[in-house]
């Protein structure tokens, strides 16, 4: 059986983001906002409070898409999961720095690869730097 795809493990919201804005900058908005409303300007300008999260580019395609309503940006938690994964396995990070970094707690981190460690069930991978993620996909390595 096929391990599944990023898309297989997103909504469909989030996918949606993804093909309007890019693996990264989707990510990034998911990470920080998801789970909340994000008020869309009518119009994209270079001082936007969503510019510190995405790029202008991605601010306009936004803009075209949803300017002038609000998007319930989705939550992902499995995206998340990946990512304190990657920070732990891969970056060499403590439950403390990760929990430090994203804000989160150390019990949450430790829950969170937990779950991963027990299924290992995707073929994706994050390269985490900060608040900064790249996604490729790729097989984790066995344990």
């Amino acid at each position: 059986m096929a391990k599944p795809t990023l898309a297989e493990l997103l909504p469909k919201s989030a996918n949606h983001l993804m093909a309007l804005l890019g693996k990264q900058d989707a990510t990034h908005l998911i990470s920080t906002y998801g789970g909340t409303p994000v008020r869309v300007p009518t119009k994209a300008h270079e001082h936007h409070a969503l510019l510190d999260v995405i790029s202008l580019d991605s601010l306009q395609a936004l803009v075209e898409d949803y300017g002038g309503t609000v998007l319930d940006v989705p939550r992902c938690p499995k995206l998340k999961h990946l990512m304190v994964f990657e920070l732990r396995d891969h970056e060499r990070k403590t439950f403390s720095e990760i929990a430090r970094m994203l804000n989160y707690t150390d019990a949450m981190c430790a829950s969170f690869t937990t779950a991963i460690d027990k299924s290992r069930t995707t073929n994706l991978k994050l390269h985490c730097s900060s608040h900064r993620l790249k996604i490729v996909t790729t097989a984790f390595p066995n344990p």
